[in-house]
C-alpha cells in the first residue's frame, strides 16, 4: 500500500508516451509506404533552388598585375605618394562561364475535377441530376387608371395671392410696431428710473430743508419765549405803551404766547383801537390755525341712529 501511494502519475504517463513514440518511429521505419507524387498532391513544383557558390577566378599574371596597378590612387599616380591608406585589392567578380546551368522545369498538368454523383462516392447509388431552378415570374406592371397627375403644383389665383401679399405687408407692419413699442417700453423704463432718481433727491433735499426750518423755528421760539418772560415780568401799563408801538406780526407772535392773564391787563392799558386790532388777529389765527385733515386721510363717518 505503502509503495502504490508513493507511485506518481506523471511519471507513469511519460513513459507511457515515450513508448508510444518508439512504437510509431518503428512503424515508419518498418513499413515503406508510397508517397504521393507531385503531380497528384500539388500543383506544378517551386524551383528548385539554386545556391551560387562563389567562384574564385584567378587572373592572370599579367593581367592581374595590370588591373592592380591601374586601381591605385589618384594621388599616387600624380604625385608619386606611397600606399599608406592599407586598402585591399577588390575581388575579381565571377565569370559567367562557370556557374552551373538550371534544371528545366516542365508544368505540371492541372488537377482534373470530376463531377459529383459520377463516382457514386455518396452512398446513396444512381441519383438524378439536379434540376435547374426555374426562372421567377416578372412583377406585373402597374396598371394605368388613365388620369394624368401634374408635376407641378397649380397655379394661385391671382385674388388668393394679393390676398397673401397683403397679410405679408400687415404681418410686417404689425412686427414693425411692435419693435417700436419695445423700444419705446424701454425708453419709459429709463425715464422711470432716472424719475425715480430724481424724486430720492428732491425728498432728501425737502428732509434737510425741514430740518433746517425746524431748527429756525426753534431758535425763534426760544427767542420769543424770553422776550415773553421779560414783557410778563413788566407792569402792564408799561407792556401796554411798549405794545402800542410794535409791528402788528411781532405783537402777535409775542401775545401769542403770553399767559391770557397778563393779556388780559396789558390789553386793558393800551388804547382801544390798538387793543382792537390785537384781539381781531388773534381770532384769526386762531381759526387759521384749526388742523385741517390731510388728503390721506378719510373723513370720519358720523352714524345716525335710526328711529323706529
Amino acid at each position: 500500500m505503502k509503495r502504490l501511494r508513493e507511485l506518481h502519475l506523471i511519471p507513469v504517463v511519460l513513459f507511457a508516451a515515450v513508448c508510444l513514440l518508439a512504437l510509431k518511429v518503428l512503424g515508419f521505419v518498418v513499413d515503406d509506404p508510397t508517397p504521393f507524387t507531385a503531380a497528384d498532391t500539388a500543383g506544378p513544383s517551386p524551383l528548385p533552388a539554386v545556391a551560387l557558390d562563389r567562384a574564385v577566378v584567378k587572373p592572370a599574371d599579367g593581367q592581374g598585375s595590370a588591373a592592380g596597378e591601374s586601381k591605385g590612387s589618384w594621388a599616387k599616380q600624380m604625385f608619386n605618394y606611397p600606399d599608406v591608406t592599407g586598402s585591399v585589392k577588390d575581388a575579381p567578380a565571377p565569370r559567367l562561364d562557370t556557374l552551373p546551368e538550371l534544371p528545366s522545369v516542365k508544368p505540371a498538368s492541372p488537377p482534373v475535377v470530376l463531377p459529383p454523383d459520377v463516382t457514386g462516392s455518396s452512398g446513396h447509388g444512381s441519383s438524378k441530376p439536379k434540376e435547374p431552378p426555374k426562372p421567377k415570374a416578372a412583377d406585373p406592371s402597374p396598371s394605368c387608371s388613365g388620369t394624368l397627375v401634374p408635376l407641378q403644383p397649380p397655379a394661385i389665383p391671382p385674388g388668393e395671392r394679393a390676398l397673401l401679399e397683403r397679410l405679408q405687408e400687415r404681418r410686417q407692419e404689425l412686427d414693425s410696431r411692435a419693435r417700436e413699442l419695445d423700444v419705446r417700453e424701454s425708453l419709459l423704463q429709463n425715464a422711470e428710473k432716472q424719475l425715480e432718481g430724481r424724486i430720492g433727491e428732491l425728498k432728501a433735499i425737502e428732509e434737510r430743508i425741514k430740518a433746517a426750518s425746524e431748527k429756525k423755528d426753534d431758535g425763534e421760539q426760544e427767542k420769543l419765549k424770553s422776550l415773553v418772560k421779560m414783557y410778563e415780568v413788566m407792569k402792564a401799563k408799561d407792556a401796554a405803551r411798549i405794545f402800542d408801538r410794535l409791528d402788528m406780526k411781532v405783537l402777535l407772535d409775542v401775545a401769542s404766547l403770553m399767559n391770557p392773564r397778563q393779556m388780559s391787563d396789558i390789553l386793558a392799558q393800551m388804547t382801544p383801537a390798538n387793543a382792537e386790532k390785537v384781539t381781531v388777529e388773534l381770532a384769526n389765527r386762531a381759526t387759521a390755525t384749526v388742523r385741517t385733515p390731510s388728503p390721506d386721510e378719510l373723513p370720519k363717518i358720523e352714524g345716525r341712529t335710526s328711529m323706529r
